[in-house]
């Protein structure tokens, strides 16, 4: 009885240690969009949603983890030195005690550094990261604050037993304070925007990846630019914090220590990094708190599944710290406290209220109060504008309070479904009888034995007799590919999925459509291994005869057209899975996953 006893209160007090109410939270969050060469002068290499990254974050702690604003030091642009970091943080260790809570965030350029001293270092690899502060043009290349430096200000939090977590949105992070993956060679996160193609937001800048690629100073011997790699001998390793045993550490980082990570377009037109805007994605979906586990798997699956980043997320824990939440505290089984807001002026049906973006509320966002419900359709930093749908009678200094998080956005791009006048039995009929006996042919160009040569022609099948003598007239003996419409009851469970996302227009003819969907008939080859029909988002078939590519990689492919209504389903998930990497590889904007209304 006794052992058991003394089993319980050593349980009670370890856990009291780790997660027991902090006496104080204190944070230090981080946001550069403003790089400079020189004092007061730019740098080229400026980002866009750092500092909304930073100041989301630190509202974020506010309302969700009761973080008092007076213990949170936010470093914004020129403010953001390796002087003013240091002496941030040597001011959180002074006043920290055990079981205290430390958040450390930063969202900016990263970088890496060629260290051939830790060469034989088997996890080094001969390479040191780095954050990348505002003043590029400091000396001694005083703007990066290397890994080593993190690891000295973190160490002595863990060494006072204070709850550390630390989140890093920048490029080569994986390894910034945790255990880095071998260095292969630079991985580009190979997404950019076309800003004609995707400016429904006003857009003014094309995506940054929060990186330089290499790192050096320009000939003036003052600024830290791209022309070179850094090489900097350093032999000094120092423990890392996540190898402490019982740290009580945590290190969030948005990408593998050779990707970049990427800046990216909210649905409200809102730059962010990714990896912060899926973090805060995941907390706007919840009302109730999540565990650490629990939101590694969801911002995994928000970054690499979902959104289609080719960054991935790298995590480092005291293995205690995946059943507490994000800062280390136990999971409150409580609703979060609302977002809240304030009228300050009325015109017409329009409401202009006191919080926007960086408190966390986006264009299609509902709140409410006794009288009735606005909904938000313009979105700015600290208020927004937002539409009365009803005749209530609100006045200047009424409050509301979120009621969902709903979100809603212009379309990303516009599908056209070439679609058949028949359904799958009188297709096949027509298809078996006027393009079967063509696919046998020596001549027949599919899906998976295509050339680009210019003067071979591409056909769109027109279901009617004759077609197939029609098309091999027109082709004279020259390799020819043919393009089906999708038969009507298939195209129909396809048009029912995508009409219900937000970030896709189904438009009604191929030359107003930015892609269209096609079908081809592929036959057994050695590219192939049996038949089957594949659909293929392309360009709009012209009216010429030739065209160049006849076929893209975001295509999905059945064995038979003839199917259950259950496999319908499953193929039009797939032709949405297809829709949405056709999507990214357009740009970074967010695909907004809340479904049409």
């Amino acid at each position: 009885m006794y052992n058991l006893k003394l089993l319980i209160l050593c349980c009670l007090f370890y856990f009291q240690n780790f997660t027991g109410n902090a006496q104080n939270k204190y944070a230090l969050v981080i946001g550069i969009n403003e790089y400079y060469s020189q004092p007061n002068i730019k740098s080229e290499y400026s980002l866009k949603g750092c500092v909304n990254d930073a100041l989301s974050i630190k509202a974020l702690l506010t309302n969700r983890f009761a973080f008092d604003p007076k213990n949170i030091n936010t470093l914004i642009n020129q403010a953001a030195t390796q002087k003013n970091l240091i002496d941030a943080f040597n001011n959180i260790i002074a006043k920290s005690k055990a079981g205290d809570a430390v958040v450390f965030y930063f969202s900016g350029h990263g970088t890496f550094i060629d260290n051939s001293a830790i060469n034989n270092d088997p996890v080094k690899r001969g390479y040191n990261q780095a954050l990348v502060m505002s003043n590029l043009f400091a000396k001694d290349y005083d703007c990066l604050v290397r890994d080593n430096t993190l690891k000295k200000l973190f160490n002595q939090l863990v060494a006072k037993k204070v709850i550390l977590t630390s989140i890093f949105d920048c490029c080569f992070s994986g390894g910034m304070a945790a255990f880095p993956m071998p260095v292969f060679g630079i991985q580009e996160n190979p997404y950019s925007d076309d800003i004609k193609e995707y400016a429904y937001h006003d857009f003014t800048d094309t995506l940054n990846l929060k990186s330089f690629p290499a790192a050096a100073l320009d000939t003036s011997g003052r600024a830290f630019n791209m022309e070179s790699t850094l090489f900097r001998r350093d032999t000094e390793l120092v423990p890392r914090p996540a190898e402490t045993p019982n740290s009580k550490f945590a290190s969030l980082a948005a990408s593998e220590d050779n990707v970049r990570a990427a800046e990216i377009w909210d649905e409200s037109g809102v730059p962010h990094g990714a990896f912060t805007r899926a973090l805060l994605c995941i907390y706007g979906q919840h009302n109730t708190d999540l565990s650490l586990s629990e939101i590694i798997k969801k911002v995994d699956a928000q970054v690499t599944t979902t959104q289609l980043f080719n960054q991935k997320p790298q995590y480092a824990f005291d293995p205690a710290r995946k059943q507490v939440n994000l800062i280390g505290l136990p999971v409150k089984t409580s609703t979060s406290i609302q977002i809240s807001a304030s009228c300050i002026n009325i015109k017409g049906n329009l409401l202009t209220i006191n919080n926007g973006y960086h408190n966390g509320l986006a264009i299609g966002n509902t709140l409410t109060n006794k009288k009735g419900k606005i909904i938000i359709t313009r979105i700015y930093a600290d208020s927004a504008i937002a539409k009365s749908f009803t005749n209530q009678a609100f006045a200047i200094g009424d409050n509301f309070v979120g009621a969902d998080n709903y979100r809603t956005s212009n379309p990303l791009i516009k599908i056209f479904i070439a679609t058949a006048n028949t359904d799958v039995n009188a297709f096949l009929k027509s298809f078996n009888s006027e393009i079967l006996p063509i696919t046998k042919r020596p001549t027949y160009l599919d899906y998976y034995n295509w050339s680009n040569k210019p003067a071979l022609p591409t056909y769109l099948f027109a279901i009617k007799p004759g077609e197939g003598k029609r098309l091999l007239s027109k082709a004279k003996d020259r390799k020819l590919c043919i393009l089906l419409p999708i038969p009507s009851d298939l195209a129909s469970e396809i048009k029912k999925m995508l009409a219900k996302e937000q970030s896709v227009k189904i438009v009604n003819a191929a030359n107003e459509a930015d892609k269209v969907l096609y079908l081809n008939y592929a036959v057994k080859s050695k590219n192939n291994v049996k038949a089957r029909f594949v659909f293929n988002y392309r360009s709009a078939l012209g009216d010429q005869d030739f065209d160049i590519y006849k076929f893209s990689r975001f295509a999905t492919s059945i064995d038979n057209l003839v199917m259950p209504d259950h496999k319908k389903m499953e193929l039009a998930e797939k032709i949405k899975k297809i829709t949405y990497e056709l999507i990214r590889s357009r740009g970074t904007h967010w695909i907004n996953t809340y479904a049409k209304n």
